[in-house]
């Protein structure tokens, strides 16, 4: 068993599936928590409540699930029957809940998604009611519940919602920075590697979804550390609007002093965000600076250079955002909220600057002597849609301190001049990457094309190799055919020798005749050495046309399957071992039992004897060879022999809940067959029975002695049989089909005759043992009705001295007897 093998049976069966439930709970609720506590501090927050809605929404399924799942813990019918529609339903709701508390809603349809959520529960509840009834109908002990229709719609409903929410959450600026596009493509891997190993798998058990649990297991936790994020991000930058007013003081003039204090180049913009940064609780701050012309703003911001250990800065055009000209030329600051008449305006900025998805937007001017010198941006966390009443009144009183300190430094021209300098070295190092990319994209491209030719040059040896062994099969056929034709013709040759070797000896009778007669000129002795020639040459053909002719027989019948024998072989050994250790849970030396325990292990060692018997019975087809009999020292008691096999079925009778009906007369004699052979006969027939037999059916087992006359003349000698039925309740085997039931090689249309429990193999080889105790096994069958199985023997009344019966008579002649039994 692999490491994902022992995964999923970890996350499906006791204890493991518990541990599940509660790692998937305890992240359900943190998730929960956070988000219902951020929401009860900010009414506004649209992403605190969607998280919260929807991880409470989770928290209650799971919670239903886990009491379905502990109240049927004892009970695994009903939990078949209710337990897969419900996991699979269940899962199809937390995929939409999932997607619906990921995506935020869309800027022009803002309760679109809400629309969408109800209508696709609605659908769902549906569906599961219809399915939740269909299940119970079709449900049977060989019915998986992975293969049927109910399953693959499930399944594919999964992946589509996960397929679309991942796009959705990787092309919105807004979460393509999160984890949600992560978390969306690990559910999108789950769900399809499940669909993936259940279509590959041949177990009729119902297995929960263990793929689908891993996932659960990975995106839980961490759409609990995403929420967190968001929590904490604004309270970590609001910690100087709750410093004690004292300390605020402080931080403020060392802030204002650092800004104003000469630094190296570029170096005041980034001192004059920092403390913007410190003083607004802001997740972006970018301070952006007009150029000469005042067609060009260069912004810096707080945000980290990629690949680099340097600020993010933008070089953007004043007709790139056009709410710029309007703060520029009314020096007046603007804020944007998500539902406001500039959201769009907002979204535009995001996408412009690829800062991800953030919350509210402010924008300050920054004037000095009634002169726009720049602008300061602030932008709070994603779901944060208001400003404090602080932020609202710092901002602007920031925004002119910082337009002072840069307008009034006589580095205005040379920090403007840095400012585009880094704008055009992050330019400029993009660029490079992008050279780099292409380079990366070249090699690969190249190392792809080898990689195609590598293909077709094997494709093509492949190709070659598998001409070859055509040419080869076919060589090796016409050799065959050709050896075949030799030997045909030499028989030919010979049986054509033999003919005139016939004629020529007639002729030399002929001669002899006339030579005795006076009429011939030859001599008798002359004749008789050509007769006793040509007689001799006649036998030697004769007996080499029946060599070859057995060798034929040979090469055609008796050709054992070797690769089915050591397939047998093989199997053998793991099943010796299950049984040994069977043998050893059952004594007890391990540890003391339940009853239950000891119920399936008795199951267990029940099957694995059976599974034994198969293979015997596969083994004796294969090689062709019956059972040798061994001596009957003794006479057989059948009443004994036909309770012993029964109890070796019971475990059969019992699963499908069988009436097992048993009419066996008192004064049974007794069998000089062999005992061995006889309880074979006695256990395939009964394992056919119950194969063939429907659940809550019947089996009968009937066993007479009869007598009839040794002759139509003779009326005091008679013949004593004793007969053996064994009836069953299936739906009866077609007439056109009863001639093949004992054929082992028969090639059905289906694995099984309609109507017969048995491969045919065991039938087979009770008929041959039947046989080679002097008794006959014949089935009569009508449909709807079901077959019955009748074994006869005779009964013999002596062993002999050697103690083997011959299983015949003692009295009568043997053709009258053999006469009896085929009429019989």
């Amino acid at each position: 068993m692999g490491l994902l093998q022992q995964i999923g049976q970890l996350l499906s069966e006791p204890p493991g599936n518990i541990i599940y439930y509660l790692v998937t709970l305890l992240a359900l609720q943190a998730v929960f928590g956070i988000s219902i506590s951020q929401w009860w501090r900010e009414r506004s927050n649209d992403t605190a409540l969607r998280a919260a809605t929807a991880s409470g929404a989770l928290v209650l399924l799971r919670v239903v699930l886990l009491l379905a799942g502990l109240a049927l813990l004892n009970n695994p019918t009903n939990a078949r029957l209710i337990l897969p529609p419900l996991e699979m339903a269940s899962n199809t709701i937390t995929a939409v809940l999932l997607v619906w508390a990921f995506i935020p809603p869309a800027r022009r349809h803002p309760h679109l998604n809400n629309i969408i959520l109800a209508l696709s529960l609605l659908i769902i509840g549906v569906m599961y009611v219809f399915y939740a009834v269909q299940w119970r109908g079709m449900a049977l002990p060989a019915t998986n519940y992975s293969s049927t229709l109910q399953w693959t719609v499930w399944s594919l409903l999964q992946i589509i919602t996960y397929a679309y929410g991942a796009s959705l959450a990787w092309r919105d600026g807004r979460t393509r920075h999160t984890l949600y596009p992560l978390m969306l493509g690990f559910m999108l891997i789950a769900v399809i590697a499940q669909f993936a190993s259940a279509a590959l798998s041949s177990d009729a058990a119902y297995t929960p979804a263990a793929w689908i649990r891993l996932g659960y297991l990975i995106i839980f936790p961490l759409w609990a550390v995403q929420v967190y994020r968001q929590t904490v991000s604004p309270l970590l930058a609001a910690r100087q609007a709750n410093a004690p007013v004292v300390q605020q003081l402080i931080n403020t003039l060392q802030l204002a002093t650092q800004v104003i204090t000469p630094v190296p180049p570029n170096g005041r913009v980034a001192e004059a965000v920092t403390m913007s940064a410190q003083m607004i609780d802001a997740v972006f701050v970018g301070v952006g600076l007009l150029s000469d012309d005042g067609q060009q703003i260069y912004i810096s911001s707080n945000l980290p250079q990629s690949g680099a250990n340097t600020p993010r800065a933008w070089q953007l055009s004043i007709a790139d955002w056009e709410p710029l000209a309007e703060i520029i030329d009314y020096r007046k600051g603007m804020i944007f909220q998500p539902k406001s008449p500039n959201a769009r305006q907002r979204y535009a900025l995001y996408e412009k600057l690829d800062i991800g998805p953030m919350g509210t937007l402010m924008a300050q001017p920054l004037v000095m002597r009634n002169q726009t010198i720049g602008v300061l941006l602030l932008a709070r966390p994603m779901g944060q849609n208001r400003w404090s009443g602080r932020d609202e009144a710092v901002a602007p009183i920031l925004a002119d301190y910082l337009a002072q300190a840069l307008g009034n430094s006589r580095q205005r021209q040379i920090d403007l001049r840095d400012a585009a300098t880094t704008a055009v070295s992050t330019q400029a190092n993009n660029s490079g990457r992008l050279i780099t990319l292409e380079e990366e994209r070249d090699r690969l491209q190249a190392e792809l094309d080898t990689a195609q030719a590598r293909s077709q040059q094997a494709e093509k040896r492949a190709a070659a190799a598998a001409k070859r062994a055509a040419v080869l099969a076919e060589s090796l056929q016409m050799m065959e055919a050709q050896t075949l034709g030799n030997q045909d013709e030499r028989i030919t040759a010979l049986e054509a020798q033999i003919e005139s070797l016939q004629e020529s000896l007639i002729e030399a009778e002929e001669a002899m005749a006339l030579a005795s007669a006076g009429e011939g000129g030859l001599t008798t002795e002359w004749v008789m050495m050509t007769i006793t020639r040509y007689s001799g040459q006649l036998e030697e053909a004769q007996a080499r046309i029946m060599d070859l002719e057995k060798e034929l027989a040979l090469r055609e019948a008796n050709q054992p399957n070797d690769l089915l024998i050591s397939l047998i072989q093989e199997l053998r050994t793991p099943l010796t071992s299950i049984a040994g250790f069977t043998d050893l849970l059952l004594s007890e030396t391990m540890g003391l039992l339940g009853s239950k325990q000891r119920d399936l292990l008795q199951r267990v060692k029940a099957n694995t004897e059976r599974m034994n018997g198969l293979l015997d019975q596969l083994l004796q087809v294969a090689t062709g060879d019956s059972q040798p009999l061994h001596p009957a020292e003794e006479l057989v008691d059948v009443r004994a022999v036909i309770e012993t096999a029964v109890n070796g079925v019971i475990t059969q009778v019992r699963e499908k809940n069988l009436h097992l009906d048993l009419e066996i007369d008192p004064d049974l004699p007794p069998l000089a067959v062999d005992q061995t052979a006889l309880y074979q006969i006695m256990t395939h027939l009964l394992g056919n029975a119950c194969q063939a037999s429907h659940n809550d059916g019947r089996i009968t087992i009937t066993a007479h002695a009869h007598t009839i006359p040794d002759s139509p003349t003779s009326i005091n000698d008679r013949i004593e049989f004793l007969q053996v039925n064994i009836k069953d309740s299936g739906n009866g085997i077609r007439q056109e089909d009863l001639s093949y039931v004992f054929d082992a090689q028969y090639k059905a249309e289906h694995p099984l005759i309609a109507g017969l429990g048995d491969t045919g193999a065991g039938l087979s080889v009770a008929q041959s043992l039947a046989a080679a105790n002097g008794g006959r096994l014949w089935v009569e069958s009508e449909i709807g009705e079901g077959s019955t199985f009748s074994v006869l023997f005779p009964v013999t009344t002596k062993v002999h001295e050697n103690g083997q019966g011959n299983g015949r008579l003692e009295i009568g002649d043997q053709r009258l007897e053999s006469e009896a039994i085929a009429n019989l």
